[in-house]
């Protein structure tokens, strides 16, 4: 700052890029300076190792959305980039599938005409609603091309929430927090994941729990749990249990992932 070094940087075109490159390399060295009480010596070493050795350093992101802020977005907001840090959070919301629409009305295929290169579908629009059923003292159901139809809207909206879940898992470049909760302690809800197909299941927490099978390896209020996957890729996932009228997060009881197994 003394020398206006800053000022003669920031000259030109690609003035913001040199800017944010030299806060880049002094995010470098500070965090050297911090974590291995690196001297000047260290540091010249350091820097040589990377001019002659290392392959070229990548330049710095100048553009928000890549780095330097927490950004808050939707998933479909998110497609296309990918971040160090990624927090899903809310995995137990349940999933808005609108199976208590009154009247459900889609284009359902009723004819294919297959041809020697080509496949035509025809469709009509059906509309499915509720109606006095007589052979059950005249009380309101859904009648058939209801059913289908609702049966043909959960299938396309449960395929888009696993399109989504996978959106949200690979923005990840480093770390993934997935933030969630569920009552594991409760009969009905181990049962429910044990025995419930994936598709009839409520949100992505519910989803979560049944591929890892973490809930049936919990052993105490708070440790570490093994998890292999069909890889054969291992991790320790840490786990705390928490009792609705006590302090959920302090500094002491955050606990932290662990990939001391070739990870």
């Amino acid at each position: 700052n003394e020398g206006g070094y800053y000022v003669s940087l920031s000259r030109g075109n690609r003035g913001d890029q040199a800017l944010s490159n030299l806060e880049k390399l002094m995010d470098n060295v500070r965090d050297l300076v911090l974590q291995d009480g690196a001297d000047i010596d260290y540091l010249t070493e350091w820097l040589n190792n990377r001019i002659d050795y290392i392959e070229e350093e990548g330049e710095a992101d100048i553009d928000i959305s890549l780095g330097g802020a927490v950004q808050i977005m939707t998933v479909h907001q998110s497609k296309g980039l990918e971040f160090p840090v990624v927090f899903v959070p809310d995995l137990a919301a349940n999933f808005n599938l609108g199976e208590r629409e009154t009247i459900y009305a889609e284009a359902l295929p009723h004819e294919l005409n297959v041809g020697s290169e080509t496949m035509t579908v025809r469709e009509t629009a059906e509309i499915g609603l509720d109606a006095p059923n007589p052979e059950n003292d005249w009380e309101s159901e859904p009648v058939l091309i209801k059913r289908i139809i609702k049966k043909r809207l959960r299938d396309k909206l449960i395929a888009e929430k696993k399109r989504l879940f996978y959106v949200a898992c690979t923005r990840a470049m480093d770390h993934l927090i997935l933030v969630g909760h569920a009552n594991v302690q409760s009969d009905r809800f181990l049962r429910r994941i044990t025995y419930m197909p994936l598709d009839l299941l409520n949100n992505w927490m519910e989803w979560l729990t049944k591929l890892t099978g973490l809930c049936f390896k919990i052993d105490g209020t708070r440790g570490m749990v093994h998890y292999v996957n069909h890889l054969g890729e291992e991790m320790l996932i840490p786990y705390c249990k928490f009792e609705d009228d006590k302090d959920l997060l302090s500094s002491d009881s955050l606990p932290r992932t662990e990939f001391p197994i070739d990870q």
